[in-house]
């Protein structure tokens, strides 16, 4: 018998933000890589915006993993300098932030880049893109991967 004070069946990860639309890639700072069925975007992140406390003013790459025929963005590595982050989303539909734990994780750019070469296809499930999680194209990801890493000068034993 229970007391009542059992926890939740399941725990929800991260926050649920789907009140709040993402910001859309800037197509001025973004660098696109086709990845098959996919194209990531490596883009330079400003920004000073409004909000309940204030401003909310941070900068740091982001990468976006989108559906290339549709442009529905399904993951998002933000690696901000104050108030690193991730989404797993659905542009219109959902939007799941998950803030980035530094001491479990270590480096956000090289655990990203982990995160996309050995979790992606997990990660594209769990962000509702199974159709895009079955036929990827690893040659073009492995590629693409190291040019962002390069671009980010991460280097390669720590992805």
């Amino acid at each position: 018998m229970g007391s009542g004070n059992e926890p939740p069946a399941h725990f929800p990860l991260g926050l649920d933000l789907n009140h709040i639309t993402p910001i859309p890639p800037d197509p001025d700072q973004t660098r696109y890589f086709d990845v098959g069925d996919l194209q990531i975007g490596l883009e330079n992140r400003n920004l000073d915006l409004p909000s309940a406390e204030g401003q909310f003013v941070d900068s740091g790459p982001s990468i976006h993993v989108e559906d290339r025929s549709t442009g529905i963005e399904y993951l998002r590595f933000d690696m901000f300098d104050a108030e690193p982050h991730y989404h797993y989303m659905k542009t219109g539909a959902s939007n799941r932030l998950v803030v980035f734990d530094h001491a479990a994780n270590g480096d956000m750019v090289s655990w990203t880049l982990r995160c996309l070469r050995y979790r992606l296809p997990e990660m594209l499930i769990e962000a509702g893109a199974e159709h895009l999680s079955t036929n990827l194209d690893l040659d073009a990801l492995s590629k693409a991967l190291n040019e962002i890493a390069s671009a980010l000068e991460c280097p390669m034993d720590q992805q």
